[in-house]
């Protein structure tokens, strides 16, 4: 084993441990307030848990989008969904079993493994640049009409968001990241995939940004069910959410981002007037009721396999 797997271990099990010792010393720190909780049944967390296999669903019906656009193979949407949803259950093995799946299952459909590539880099690009724009911007909006920040510093916050994703959909920008990303892993080309154009890019942008609206709407429905919700402090929350989901995606080390969506969602929820010990455990909660729902949708997919013929 050389020095840099060594290192990339080390950091990778080393943030790991500080995210959860991190999470722990807050809830230790709030645990007389979070035990004075009182929380009942509410249907309003069966409609939260409903949304987000919503938002999974939805993430599928854009896979299916994707691939369409970027080579010529029109595959079954159903298929494509219960691949998605798959994929996304790899999610709960640390590691990047969610890019070797989703590719694997592209290659198994007939799509190139350079297509699918760069489709997947795509979503990526797409899951992370609507998150934080829709993220960034429903904060900004609750900040604002609650007074916490100025309107030039929002007009700024609105004018750099929208640059960035400007940038990442003119011109070469992605073909020139996909292309840095094959010579990296060795991964040749092929003629029977395109790039997409800045028009196709940012239609494909809008909906991406339809699975994180649903998204902080389960949310926003959950913390009904649980606190007093105002108008400033809903949008903080599902602004929140989608931030803390798109940098949870990014935190390979752990599963499903456990520990690090839960403290990005806090810290940002906190910013919006939510307390401190109803952000911990709205947090919570959220953690519980969309695992449980990724259960469901791992129920789905079982379901809906298809059985070999015994020989």
């Amino acid at each position: 084993m050389n020095i840099r797997r060594v290192v990339i271990r080390v950091i990778k099990y080393g943030a790991g441990l500080a995210v959860f010792v991190l999470c722990g010393l807050a809830l230790v720190g709030n645990l007389d307030r979070l035990s004075a909780y009182s929380i009942s049944w509410s249907w309003l967390f069966l409609l939260g848990g409903i949304l987000f296999v919503a938002g999974v669903v939805i993430g599928g019906v854009n896979w299916h989008r994707l691939i369409a656009l970027i080579t010529d193979n029109r595959l079954p949407l159903v298929a494509t969904i219960r691949g998605h949803s798959e994929s996304w259950l790899h999610r709960y093995i640390p590691g990047v079993g969610y890019l070797g799946h989703k590719i694997l299952w592209a290659r198994n459909h007939g799509v190139t493994r350079g297509a699918a590539t760069t489709a997947f880099l795509y979503e990526q690009i797409l899951i992370q640049a609507s998150s934080f724009g829709f993220g960034i911007v429903t904060v900004g909006c609750a900040l604002l009409s609650a007074g916490n920040i100025t309107p030039y510093l929002w007009l700024v916050i609105a004018v750099t968001v929208a640059g960035i994703i400007v940038f990442i959909f003119s011109g070469s920008t992605v073909e020139k990241f996909v292309n840095l990303i094959r010579r990296k892993r060795g991964i040749d080309g092929d003629a029977v995939h395109r790039f997409l154009s800045p028009a196709h890019t940012t239609a494909l942008f809008g909906q991406f940004v339809l699975p994180r609206i649903v998204n902080a709407l389960a949310v926003v429905v959950i913390a009904i069910a649980i606190v007093p919700v105002s108008v400033e402090q809903a949008l903080t929350l599902g602004g929140s959410y989608a931030i803390a989901s798109a940098i949870g995606i990014l935190a390979v080390f752990v599963p499903s981002g456990l520990g690090v969506r839960e403290s990005v969602f806090v810290g940002f929820a906190t910013l919006g007037g939510v307390s401190l010990v109803d952000a911990i455990m709205l947090s919570i909660v959220v953690r519980v009721i969309s695992t449980i729902s990724d259960a469901a949708i791992g129920v789905g997919v079982l379901a809906t396999a298809k059985r070999r013929p015994q020989q």
